[in-house]
Order: C-alpha cells, then sequence, then structure tokens
C-alpha cells in the first residue's frame, strides 16, 4: 500500500482539501447534518498530507545524509515535481562537490610530482653556481634557475587557486581599510614603477572605504591587478588607483595607461591559464586574475574589465552592508 503513496502529487493532496473545504462550506451555508461528516473527511486528508510531507522530507534527508557521507544511495523518485526538483538539485549539487574534489585531487597530485625534481634540480644549480664556470656557463646555470623558481612559483599559484576554489566562504574575516591595502601595494610597488618610468597615483579625495574582508587575500588581489596594470603600462605613463561609493557598493578602480584588450578577451582575461602578451611578447601563467577573479568570489564581489580611451580599467567590486 506504502508504495502507491510514494508517487502522490502534493496537488491531490491540495484538490482534495478544496473540494472538501467547499463541499463543508456549502453544507454549512444550507445547515446540512453532514457537516460534521466532512469536517472529519478534512482532518482525515490532513493528517495524511502531513504524513506524507514527513515521510518524503525523511526520505530525501536520508538521501542527502548519505551524499554527505559519499555513500551510493538510491535517488528518492516522487511524482510530486518540487520534491523531485529538490531531489535533483541535491544530485546535481553533489556532483559538482565531485568534480571539484576531482580536480582539486588531480592538481595536487600533479603538483606533488612535479615539487620533487624541481627541488633536486634547484639543489644541482645551486652547487653548479659555486663552482668554476665559465662566464657563459654561469649565465646558463643563472637562467636554468629562474626558470626552475617560476615552475615552482606556478606550481603555488596553482596550489592556492585550487584551494580557493574549492572554498565557499572566507575562513577568515577582519575589517579591512581598502584605501590602506592599495596604499600598502602602491608603495611595495614603486621599484617596478621606477623600472618602466611609471607614475603612480593613489587618489585620496573619497571617504575611506572599510569593509569586511580577509585582508591577505585582499591585499593579494590588490597586488596581481597592480603588477599587471605595470606589465601592461606604456613607458612614462601613469597608473591611477581611485574609489568610489554608491550605497552599500564600494569599488577600487585602478586605470592604466596602454594598448586596450581586444573586446573578445575582456570576458576570457579572468579564466585559468588564459593571458595575452606583453609589450616584450612575453606571457604569463594566466593565473593571476583567475586569482583575483576568487578572492572577488569569495567576497561577494566580482572582477570587472573595460577598455577606455587610452587604456585598460581593472574594477574591483564590493557590495556589502554599510
Amino acid at each position: 500500500m506504502l508504495k502507491y503513496f510514494k508517487n502522490i502529487s502534493l496537488r491531490l493532496f491540495f484538490c482534495l482539501l478544496g473540494i472538501c473545504t467547499l463541499l463543508m462550506a456549502w453544507a454549512w451555508w444550507h445547515n446540512s447534518p453532514q457537516i460534521k461528516l466532512l469536517i472529519i473527511l478534512n482532518l482525515l486528508i490532513l493528517m495524511m498530507l502531513a504524513w506524507w510531507l514527513a515521510r518524503s522530507i525523511n526520505r530525501i534527508r536520508h538521501y542527502a545524509e548519505a551524499m554527505a557521507a559519499n555513500r551510493t544511495a538510491p535517488k528518492p523518485q516522487f511524482g510530486e515535481s518540487y520534491l523531485a526538483r529538490l531531489v535533483n538539485a541535491i544530485a546535481h549539487l553533489r556532483d559538482e562537490l565531485n568534480h571539484r574534489q576531482h580536480i582539486e585531487n588531480y592538481i595536487l597530485g600533479l603538483t606533488h610530482e612535479l615539487k620533487t625534481p624541481l627541488t633536486a634540480q634547484n639543489a644541482a644549480l645551486e652547487l653548479l653556481q659555486d663552482s668554476d664556470l665559465t662566464d657563459e656557463q654561469h649565465e646558463l646555470v643563472a637562467r636554468l634557475s629562474r626558470n626552475v623558481q617560476k615552475q615552482q612559483q606556478l606550481i603555488t599559484q596553482l596550489l592556492e587557486l585550487a584551494r580557493l576554489e574549492n572554498c565557499d566562504n572566507l575562513s577568515v574575516v577582519e575589517t579591512v581599510s581598502l584605501h590602506t591595502l592599495a596604499f600598502q601595494a602602491a608603495c611595495e610597488a614603486e621599484n617596478a614603477c621606477a623600472a618602466k618610468h611609471l607614475r603612480l597615483n593613489v587618489d585620496t579625495s573619497t571617504p575611506e572605504i572599510v569593509l569586511q574582508g580577509n585582508p591577505t587575500l585582499l591585499r593579494q588581489a590588490i597586488d596581481n591587478l597592480l603588477y599587471n596594470a605595470i606589465d601592461f603600462a606604456d613607458e612614462n605613463s601613469e597608473i591611477r588607483l581611485h574609489f568610489s561609493r554608491q550605497m552599500s557598493i564600494f569599488t577600487l578602480h585602478m586605470n592604466n595607461q596602454g594598448t586596450t584588450m581586444p573586446d573578445y578577451a575582456l570576458a576570457k582575461i579572468p579564466q585559468r591559464f588564459y593571458s595575452l602578451p606583453r609589450a616584450n611578447g612575453r606571457r604569463s601563467s594566466g593565473l593571476g586574475l583567475s586569482f583575483v577573479a576568487e578572492i572577488m568570489r569569495l567576497h561577494g564581489g566580482e572582477l570587472r574589465l573595460q577598455n577606455q580611451e587610452n587604456g585598460v580599467r581593472a574594477s574591483l567590486i564590493f557590495r556589502q552592508k554599510m
């Protein structure tokens, strides 16, 4: 008997309740002696509805617990579309989590396999640097050492990006001044700006923006954006950092003067491993802006890139309560 209740639709109960309610109203209006029977029938339907809902929710709970414990469990079948959609959503969420976990495990395994030989290569290169070599050999060893260090940095970035992509909230939240973080990043980037004869201007005309976030991650996001702006800026040009606020939306804008981005690349730039060539023809790892986009996701904001008349504007947009 119970198997016939599994696929009963919630709409059926409401239809029966509606019919019984109308009959009860008719019986009350006409002082019919059947009104007591109709009241009892209404109560029975309500009891059946409560039992059916409790049983259905319990089935969904068992299925969700099995998914959370990574156990196989048959998907509950419901004739009711609302409950069926809820079960499908739980199954889809589990598939997404499995996919993300698979990617993280793959990256962790890959980076672990790469770290060991790179560490050995770096140690061997350090020994070679102390050896009696010609100038050309020293230059070759130094170049190899720089390449090994770049590979190690790439592995570190991959691990950090994988960790961020598998997070749904911030583990550390503090009150942060966006102005202070921008000033600190600008001060530490002075040497990089001086190498290209760039002027770095931080606008202080707007009131200080204070928000809730992870100061370490936010500083990394600003650093990544700033050094990206430096790489693509023309020599003897200006990089300008300025702030805006509108209701609960706080924004840090970063403008550089240089070559604009192709329109097709604006949406692709934050994607992992996608990069455009610098002025010297070199490309980056393509992870820097992906890292920024993930940091902004965790802060409930977004990274927005747009071309301007003489360069590119990158904006960190925060949507938080004031």
